[in-house]
């Protein structure tokens, strides 16, 4: 599986707001799916997306409300690309259970490409933790699943430290002795 991490240009207004103001959709027509947060409330990933790539506003409201009730991933085939709905991060829902939900869904579907939106824009430091469990999952699941190549947004100020973290997780650890 190729990963090939997309830096995203964070406008300072993003940072000061909190929140995420634009969508760059290259690669796009490549891609057989994208992953987003199920998350409609405000200039928020899901809502800039849904402008740039002309969907229905008050149909993805209500599935991205429907996914949150779920607590599961979602799948709407009727959009191009297909979305895949991950639910708005609680506290309560480890992040690994979402990445396996994502990737089974992936797999639902048959997503040979997908774009990854998950960490266009990180507010605080960077989530290596999380990060780390769903490139392992990936890693350790690589042979099961359908997908052959994700397109990951990654906030430009966090490139050197997700291209790090990769690389000590692809880089096989020589033997002792």
């Amino acid at each position: 599986m190729i990963i090939e991490f997309l830096p995203r240009k964070i406008d300072p207004t993003e940072v000061e707001m909190g929140q995420y103001l634009f969508f760059y959709d290259q690669f796009i027509n490549e891609c057989d799916a994208i992953s987003v947060s199920a998350n409609p409330s405000g200039f928020t990933p899901l809502n800039t997306i849904t402008g740039v790539l002309g969907w229905d506003r008050d149909i993805i409201n209500k599935f991205a409300a429907e996914v949150n009730t779920r607590n599961e991933v979602g799948i709407n085939n009727r959009v191009s690309p297909k979305l895949l709905l991950v639910p708005h991060v609680m506290n309560s829902t480890p992040q690994l259970r979402l990445a396996e939900d994502l990737f089974q869904a992936c797999n639902a579907i048959k997503a040979k490409t997908l774009r990854f939106t998950h960490y266009g824009l990180i507010l605080g430091s960077f989530p290596e933790e999380q990060l780390k469990s769903i490139m392992q999952y990936i890693i350790n699941h690589e042979d099961e699943l359908t997908l052959e190549k994700i397109y990951w947004d990654i906030d430009e100020r966090f490139e050197k430290e997700i291209n790090k973290l990769w690389d000590s997780l692809r880089t096989p650890v020589a033997p002792l002795g």
